[in-house]
């Protein structure tokens, strides 16, 4: 597997209000204000050295950025320290069920590790769905004869949220944990993986559309290569990439001993999630997978995060917006620098909004998110400033 796995993390944001109050004189918040190192400079307002960096009232001289945000002098009054509304992640599994997952322990082990992955206390708030291909089950047509991608898009288990609490409490986790003990790779219906991804994509893609403030994305999990149906790679990862430049849904792709490295990193590529996840037939083939769906979770959780509300009912101003990671043991702070859209993201240590117009999430650029994902105890800090009300009129 050729991924770093993702932990733990820690995400926290801090709100800051137009109130009095100097990024020197070291504005509290939740107790950790202090005094900083070069309050009362001001941002420059299009980036670059210098621009200072404001985390829970304690400020910082920031690196040179994509585009200086920072908010200081009697903006930089801090609070409240919010928890992290990373607002809800729709996973979409699509899981193959041909007959070659018999083959070399790989559906006891796949099933075992999705069995670990539903069952964990950490994917509380995870809402999941879930469906086999090929397979008639529960609607007809999602094989490789009649390769229906409305057919693929009907999830055998539908989206509901996992909670911390074990089944039977959690219905969700018991309906999906029942599925796979009583399941069996069927086979006879080759890897139709085209209506199969389609399928997945347009149900995603359809949820997002309905719930905007709410990410949804795809996992592809197969053993083999197209078999039946639309067998043209580009075509298959040109699925994944509509469903990301129409409706910013991701597809993430797993491959199981037996799949082609190279097609699932071009649909993976085109799914904006960079690269497949490979997982080996040996001895840790269960763990690999946990391990890279824990990944998948933590990516969605840590890199597309929902602007949380201004803590005093305050308008936020989108132009003086900051987004810091702090390492963990205790590194100094690395301010990442606003960028126009993911098209500019390029190889920066940025960040971008979803809709520059109408900002509603933040989003980390690929190096950003490496970089965070990669740090197990890092701190991600979201630092909102807001514009000063109107003054007022007799």
């Amino acid at each position: 597997m050729r991924r770093p796995f993702l932990l733990a993390f820690l995400l926290s944001l801090s709100t800051l209000s137009a109130c009095g109050g100097s990024a020197d004189e070291g504005g509290g918040l939740g107790g950790h204000g202090g005094k900083g190192a070069s309050g009362g400079a001001s941002a420059s307002a299009n980036g670059g050295t210098g621009a200072v960096i404001v985390v829970g009232g304690t400020s910082s001289s920031g690196a040179a950025g994509a585009a200086g945000t920072g908010v200081a002098g009697s903006d930089a009054c801090a609070t409240d320290t919010l928890g992290a509304d990373v607002g809800p992640v729709n996973m979409f599994v699509m899981f193959d069920s041909s007959a070659s997952m018999n083959d070399d322990n790989k559906w006891p082990s796949a099933t075992a590790a999705f069995t670990s992955f539903f069952q964990d206390p950490e994917t509380a708030g995870l809402r999941m769905a879930f469906r086999f291909f090929g397979s008639d089950s529960p609607t007809p047509g999602c094989n490789d004869s009649d390769c229906s991608i409305d057919a693929c898009a009907d999830p055998l288990i539908d989206i509901a949220g996992l909670t911390a609490d074990p089944a039977p409490t959690d219905a969700h986790e018991a309906a999906l944990v029942n599925l796979l003990q009583t399941s069996t790779a069927v086979g006879g219906f080759g890897t139709p993986i085209y209506p199969a991804l389609g399928g997945a994509v347009q149900w995603a893609s359809g949820y997002a559309a309905a719930n905007p403030d709410e990410n949804a994305v795809v996992v592809l999990v197969t053993d083999g290569e197209p078999n039946g149906c639309n067998q043209d790679i580009g075509a298959i990862s040109s699925l994944a990439a509509d469903g990301w430049n129409d409706s910013g849904v991701r597809t993430y792709a797993i491959g199981l001993e037996g799949s082609n490295e190279a097609q699932l990193d071009q649909i993976a590529a085109a799914g904006n999630t960079v690269e497949g996840y490979f997982i080996g037939a040996g001895a840790t083939a269960q763990q690999d997978l946990l391990a890279a769906l824990n990944e998948i979770r933590g990516n969605e959780i840590r890199c597309d995060i929902a602007i949380p509300p201004s803590n005093n009912g305050m308008p936020i101003d989108f132009n003086r917006v900051n987004v810091n990671y702090t390492p963990s043991g205790g590194g100094a702070v690395v301010p990442f620098g606003k960028v126009p859209s993911a098209a500019d993201c390029m190889d920066l240590n940025g960040w971008h909004y979803d809709d520059p117009s109408a900002p509603t999430r933040i989003v980390l650029c690929d190096a950003a998110c490496e970089q965070v994902n990669a740090d197990s105890g890092a701190e991600l800090s979201i630092v909102l400033g807001c514009m000063s009300e109107p003054p007022i009129t007799r």
